[in-house]
């Protein structure tokens, strides 16, 4: 309902960014909001030289008409401390925790936002 808002996740691919485009159209139609998208595994970060490297051989063709919330790259230890049950923010300066917590940062700003403006007439 209008209450409800959605953070939609794709990884940088056509197949996934085309399914993302379909979930698009589909919530349109209702009285739902949209904050934007994350793209996650956009790359892996590599903690022997510390960088962001390709995990997709390309980028994707299509692009969707959302706001881009943020990147999160695939990061080993990250995966392996929410295994295991952990939080990201145990370990503050894990790299990759970084555009996690911004990307909660700004969904927290969007949907404050959302709740300050006036409601809109049908």
């Amino acid at each position: 309902g209008p209450a409800a808002a959605f953070v939609l996740v794709t990884v940088p691919s056509d197949l996934a960014t085309g399914v993302v485009a379909r979930s698009v159209d589909a919530l349109q139609k209702t009285p739902n909001r949209i904050l934007g998208y994350v793209e996650n595994m956009d790359g892996y970060y590599c903690s022997d030289c510390g960088q962001v490297k390709p995990l997709f051989p390309a980028q994707p063709e299509l692009k969707l008409d959302l706001p881009c919330l943020g990147s999160v790259p695939f990061d080993p230890e990250l995966a392996a401390l929410c295994d295991r049950g952990g939080s990201p923010s145990d370990v503050p300066a894990l790299v990759s925790w970084q555009p996690v917590r911004r990307i909660a940062e700004e969904v927290c700003r969007r949907v404050a936002e959302r709740a300050s403006a006036p409601e809109e007439k049908a």
